[in-house]
């Protein structure tokens, strides 16, 4: 009986670590138009930024900027200053997450929405019990 809890536990951690290194951070950006979205998202993977993205944002997206985990600096010069950077890494490994900034591409409705003018108010019907004559005569502003 405790192999089998054992198994059951092994298979339960190893659904929430899936589950965990999954999760995607969504914060909405001010773009400054109704019809256009844009997003910031942070993960573990650029491939599940990606597919987030494809969920937000049906109709396209422009990336604007995207960084990853595997995303390393260009080696320096140096041997010397290459092998002390890569025992750096070693040493104390950097936490990075995969980081993404996206706007939407904006749906056709939403096009035809923000491009149709706007409809004039209403004139203002004139109040019947208001029977009073219109004052006539020079207006004389006393400033």
């Amino acid at each position: 009986m405790s192999g089998l809890l054992h198994k059951a536990m092994l298979a339960m951690a190893a659904v929430l670590a899936t589950a965990c290194s999954n999760l995607v951070e969504v914060r909405p950006l001010a773009t400054g138009r109704v019809e256009v979205s844009a997003f910031e998202l942070r993960g573990a993977e650029l491939s599940i930024l990606r597919r987030e993205t494809q969920r937000l944002c049906p109709t396209g997206a422009d990336v604007l900027r995207q960084a990853a985990r595997d995303q390393q600096p260009s080696d320096p010069a140096g041997r010397w200053q290459a092998w002390m950077n890569r025992a750096a890494t070693w040493v104390d490994a950097p936490q990075r997450e995969a980081q993404m900034v996206v706007v939407c591409k904006p749906t056709l409705d939403a096009l035809t929405v923000a491009a149709a003018p706007a409809s004039p108010p209403a004139a203002p019907t004139p109040d019947p019990s208001n029977d009073a004559p219109a004052p006539t005569g020079p207006i004389w502003p006393s400033w």
